[in-house]
């Protein structure tokens, strides 16, 4: 199944800014005594979805669009806002923090990665994480349209949530720092940085390693990355390249699938009528079918992975010795008669499985030339991404209270002598505000490049240098003259890689 990822950041964020709404008040606005309870007339309801993503991820992307299948369907009757990173940006179980801000009715509804549910006492979602089982983005596709993906959310009744869909986000990886393990089964003690959930922290367990979340502090996992203490982390190809070091993929092994569930409080669903559920209900199978179709495959991106100069490596251990090594997270988890008999289900359907091989990249100059990246010489024109959290900005010295109200992502698109800069703000109340967009001219000479404003007060933006380097492209000696505004910018714009997306 060919599947690519349409990247049109200028268009899905303004059509999601339209989504947006200035309501901060109770959850679920609107009340079921306004209208018929069987689907008549009612006031119209905002229902806000929280989420640990922030806009620009793919996580954020299936929000954007769900909310704008609801738009279409209930013709301003439901409306969708997203609340990004819900919890806070530095918070331990972040997606936990999330799912039980869902269960307490903080907000209506939640997207939150299926593996963190087992911590939370639901079991029936276990099976699709169990270790080195699903492994191709076909069979993922078979799981979420098919009789398994209820069967998996019917287990979120018994927490006081209903389960609307799953949606698959990617095949997972480790990404080591230095050099690979010798051995993938003896990790030697060392964090890996993964997300909380008991499946997959039995797992890194079982081959040898101290699987952390690391409380999602960038500050502590590069302190762990440079004293060695941090062997790798469980991450996709397409994230990777936001980790805080350049790392190696472990390419030719895939440990789990990402699938976020798409959930609504059991007492808010409730509450709604019977047409807007239906809404709801109709909008989540779309969103899948737009997931399924808009993930790009494990192998395109592992390729992309390359082309940026990445590194892909052989496990140099089969499938089999992988599988007896975390045998002890297969025997817990057949305890369960339900979990049990999923995982021979999958078994089944991973056996008619074609398993497409991921290409192997040593990171070399050629790997990149071979597949268009520019040379030093050009100034690489594309689209670039960067999110900045407010620690970051602080970090590199952006004054107080501005570090909070620029962080977020930040996509830059470069063509033919203009730029386009897009920001989506992590601050609630500057998301609300929508899309921030700047767009003017830029002037290069050598790896030297000048931005000019023509709309954001209409002025020089910032010089730097430039360098195309394998994680994508970095602005180095930044200076901006505007007086109030010099310090962010130089600390944006010349802080972190810009990671190529289009």
């Amino acid at each position: 199944m060919n599947r690519t990822r349409t990247l049109t950041p200028l268009l899905a964020a303004v059509a999601t800014s339209l989504l947006l709404t200035a309501c901060t008040g109770a959850s679920a606005t609107g009340n079921a005594a306004d209208g018929d309870k069987a689907g008549g007339d009612r006031a119209p309801v905002t229902l806000r979805i929280g989420t640990d993503d922030s806009p620009g991820r793919p996580g954020a992307d299936q929000i954007d669009q769900f909310a704008q299948q609801v738009a279409q369907r209930s013709d301003g009757q439901l409306t969708i806002e997203p609340v990004w990173q819900a919890a806070g940006s530095i918070v331990d179980d972040w997606d936990q923090a999330v799912a039980r801000m869902v269960i307490d009715g903080d907000v209506d509804m939640g997207l939150i990665p299926a593996r963190a549910w087992d911590t939370e006492g639901v079991t029936t979602l276990r099976a699709l994480h169990a270790p080195f089982l699903v492994t191709t983005d076909d069979v993922v596709a078979q799981i979420v349209t098919g009789d398994l993906a209820d069967d998996m959310l019917a287990g979120l009744d018994t927490v006081g949530v209903t389960g609307l869909a799953l949606l698959p986000e990617g095949l997972r990886h480790l990404f080591v720092f230095g050099d690979p393990p010798t051995s993938l089964t003896d990790l030697g003690g060392k964090v890996v940085r993964a997300p909380t959930s008991d499946t997959t922290y039995a797992t890194f367990e079982a081959l040898g390693g101290t699987p952390d979340d690391l409380g999602n502090d960038d500050v502590a996992f590069q302190k762990g990355i440079d004293d060695g203490s941090v062997i790798g982390a469980e991450s996709s190809f397409e994230l990777a390249p936001n980790l805080q070091a350049q790392s190696s993929a472990i390419g030719d092994v895939a440990y789990f699938p990402k699938v976020n569930s798409l959930v609504v409080n059991t007492d808010v669903f409730n509450d709604l009528t019977a047409n807007q559920q239906r809404i709801l209900q109709d909008a989540a199978r779309a969103t899948v079918d737009w997931a399924i179709e808009h993930t790009p495959s494990n192998v395109d991106l592992a390729e992309q992975f390359c082309a940026r100069g990445g590194r892909v490596v052989s496990a140099g251990t089969d499938r089999d010795e992988l599988r007896q090594a975390v045998q002890s997270v297969y025997d817990q988890l057949l305890t369960d008669e339900a979990t049990a008999a999923m995982i021979d289900q999958i078994e089944a359907l991973m056996s008619d499985a074609d398993m497409a091989a991921v290409p192997l990249c040593d990171g070399s100059p050629a790997d990149a030339e071979t597949t268009g990246t520019p040379g030093q010489d050009t100034f690489p024109e594309g689209v670039y991404r960067m999110e900045i959290s407010e620690e970051e900005l602080s970090a590199a010295g952006a004054p107080e209270g501005d570090a909070a109200n620029e962080a977020g992502v930040y996509t830059l698109t470069i063509a033919d002598g203009r730029f386009v800069l897009a920001t989506r703000f992590h601050l609630a109340s500057r998301n609300q505000e929508g899309l921030a967009d700047c767009e003017g001219t830029y002037t290069t000479s050598g790896t030297s490049v000048s931005f000019v404003n023509e709309n954001c007060g209409g002025e020089p933006f910032f010089t730097a240098r430039w360098t195309a380097a394998p994680e994508g492209l970095r602005f180095e000696d930044v200076s901006s003259d505007i007086a109030f505004a010099g310090p962010v910018i130089e600390a944006t714009f010349g802080t972190k890689p810009w990671t190529k997306v289009g």
